[in-house]
């Protein structure tokens, strides 16, 4: 049904337009500021760039029309109510800067491309792209900066939670979230979004970064619940601009009307918080990054808003460094793809070995035989067998402990580790290779070429390296290898500048 809507509104929009099109070429992959459909853009003066699609051999651009309106549905050349370009002779299709009219901090609009060819041919309209604007300035915020300190301090993976009233559906709802630390965000226990491990790294004493999300997919009319959950990451005691000992978050909810904003959420001292199962050991250093402790007896609590084991406490309201705050300019991390072990040997009475059979940075999840209440099952990670044989210790390793009541899952969250073997100990029978799945994380960036020749050796080569970087891309950084030290730096560094020609 949606694909079906969503077909019949940009036929709609083309044929309001009534322009006659050519059917040799086409316009796609809108991007705004280089971003596929971005919310909370740094900016009020985006810049846009488009495709062009042809079976025409020597095609190129010599003019285009783009339209930017307030709403999808006023996106027509008599209404579209931000900006009308009017026919542009110029070939130019990236970083054409927007000339309308004057966006604010926490905006949304809608926006749409045609082109004209060197032989006077017109496209049809692009489908229709949307963008906001993050909110960009101090004043535009009236949330606090939250956290929940306990005994445990950054190890802790705090949850915080708040309700807001929905009056009505048809608006925009955006929460933006400015978290010093890892987050994710769930609304009636659902969480939004693909993100993970968000938000990108940066060095917390010059800059922390916002992630704008559309709550629209998840709202009810009345009272809904949100819940935002904390993982130190980065900000861990000892780092540059680390004040507080566990993670901190800024986050409020905007509803937009037309041109009416209006905040109907905020953090402050009406929040409340709760630990959750998860904590972390480690300290964030080069070969110490350490892994992440589930408590199975409250992973069953972790998203319900009333419960009788962990119930929800005051928060605390505090003062953060003046430092830049600014809307993320790089895709989120995503899982990019799905791995699965091809052998699993018994190395000892209660221990595993899991080959996954290939190296990648992300994430485990499995799903466990049956439990005893406060067994332990620990997961060991490293990238080789020293000899084909031995476990190359790195010093990462996972911890569940059971619950002992039904079917019990571990999968990482606020971490993650570079590694190819599993070692399971704690287990009395053999998982089953089905019940076992490795994630491959890295920044959601989209390939922009590939390579093939009729050397295998040489298509060998160039897939490996792709891979590589593919799995030290994360946190919008090539970094170095990601078991041991995790940063961008060096040579890490130099391969992902733009080099001045």
């Amino acid at each position: 049904m949606i694909r079906i809507h969503t077909l019949f509104i940009t036929i709609s929009i083309l044929a309001i337009f009534g322009c006659t099109t050519s059917t040799d070429f086409n316009v796609s992959d809108l991007k705004c500021e280089n971003l596929v459909q971005p919310l909370g853009i740094d900016k009020a003066t985006p810049r846009f760039s488009w495709k062009i699609n042809s079976n025409s051999t020597g095609s190129i651009q010599k003019a285009f029309h783009i339209l930017v309106a307030s709403e999808a549905s006023l996106l027509k050349e008599n209404s579209a109510d931000l900006w009308n370009s009017g026919k542009v002779q110029e070939s130019n299709s990236i970083h054409v800067s927007y000339k309308g009219k004057n966006l604010k901090s926490g905006s949304t609009a809608w926006w749409s491309v045609r082109v004209w060819d060197q032989e006077g041919k017109v496209s049809a309209w692009s489908e229709p792209a949307r963008f906001s604007i993050g909110l960009l300035n101090e004043d535009d915020w009236e949330a606090s900066y939250i956290t929940f300190n306990t005994e445990n301090g950054y190890r802790e993976c705090p949850q915080f939670y708040s309700t807001f009233e929905a009056d009505e559906l048809e608006s925009d709802y955006y929460l933006h979230v400015n978290s010093l630390g890892y987050h994710e965000v769930y609304v009636n226990g659902k969480k939004t979004g693909t993100g993970v491990l968000a938000p990108a790294v940066s060095q917390f004493d010059k800059r922390s970064l916002i992630l704008t999300y559309d709550l629209a997919p998840y709202l009810r009319i009345g009272s809904n619940e949100l819940i935002i959950w904390l993982g130190s990451g980065w900000y861990t005691e000892g780092l540059p601009g680390v004040v507080n000992n566990g993670p901190v978050v800024k986050a409020q909810v905007e509803k937009i009307n037309n041109d009416l904003q209006e905040t109907i959420l905020a953090t402050n001292d009406t929040w409340v918080g709760r630990k959750s199962s998860y904590t972390r050991h480690g300290n964030w250093r080069s070969d110490r990054f350490g892994g992440e402790i589930i408590d199975g007896k409250l992973a069953s609590d972790d998203l319900k808003s009333e419960t009788n084991n962990n119930t929800w406490q005051p928060v605390s309201v505090i003062d953060v460094p003046t430092h830049s705050v600014t809307p993320q300019m790089t895709e989120q991390n995503i899982i990019a793809d799905t791995i699965h072990p091809i052998d699993i040997q018994k190395i000892g009475a209660d221990t595993f070995l899991i080959d996954m059979g290939k190296n990648l940075t992300g994430w485990l999840n499995i799903d466990f035989p049956e439990l005893k209440n406060g067994q332990e099952v620990k997961m060991e990670y490293c990238d080789h067998l020293v000899d084909g044989k031995k476990f190359n210790d790195r010093k990462q390793y996972d911890l569940y402990i059971a619950s002992g009541d039904g079917r019990e899952n571990f999968i990482n969250k606020f971490n993650y580790h570079g590694f190819r073997y599993v070692r399971l100990t704690g287990l009395h029978e053999q998982p089953e290779a089905n019940s076992i799945e490795a994630y491959l994380i890295h920044t959601g960036f989209e390939d922009a070429s590939g390579f093939e020749c009729s050397d295998p050796d040489m298509n060998a080569i160039h897939d490996m390296l792709q891979y590589t970087l593919k799995c030290l891309s994360i946190g919008g950084d090539f970094v170095d290898c990601p078991q041991i030290e995790r940063l961008g730096y060096g040579g890490d560094g130099n391969a992902m500048t733009v080099t001045a020609q």
